[in-house]
């Protein structure tokens, strides 16, 4: 019985060590994520200029270049391997549905690469937003 129970030590020990990792992950995201990001256009038919900002409660706020403002709600999961923030509940006042599941491929101190795997009606549209912290 001892034996079976000591191979399965280091077994146990990697799930502690990445569920830990992962946890500190997530906060670490949760504070980067917070501030104010510009979205960088990624094709001509993008609109120019449109600041995000996150606040620490789990609220987003669109604002237009013509003083348009879209607020929503967002949170941050962490699997073992990746980062997703979910948005929820932005309107479509430059008619292109951005709520969704969104796989954080890249966020540090100065940019944050998204991509949107599912939007809220279960689509797997593709979407890649980029933005630059201001």
């Amino acid at each position: 019985m001892t034996k079976v129970f000591l191979k399965y030590i280091p077994i146990l020990m990697t799930l502690i060590v990445i569920a830990i990792a992962s946890s500190s992950c997530k906060k670490m995201k949760e504070e980067r994520i917070v501030g104010t990001w510009m979205q960088l256009p990624l094709c001509e038919t993008d609109p120019d200029s449109i600041l995000w900002v996150f606040d620490e409660e789990g609220n987003v706020v669109r604002i237009y270049p013509d003083g348009l403002i879209d607020s929503a709600t967002y949170y941050i999961e962490q699997n073992a391997f990746q980062a997703f923030v979910n948005i929820d509940n932005l309107d479509f006042i430059d008619a292109d549905n951005v709520n969704g599941r969104y796989r954080i491929e890249k966020l540090n101190k100065k940019i944050m690469r998204l991509l949107r795997e599912v939007d809220n009606y279960g689509n797997n549209g593709y979407k890649r937003r980029e933005f630059e912290k201001q």
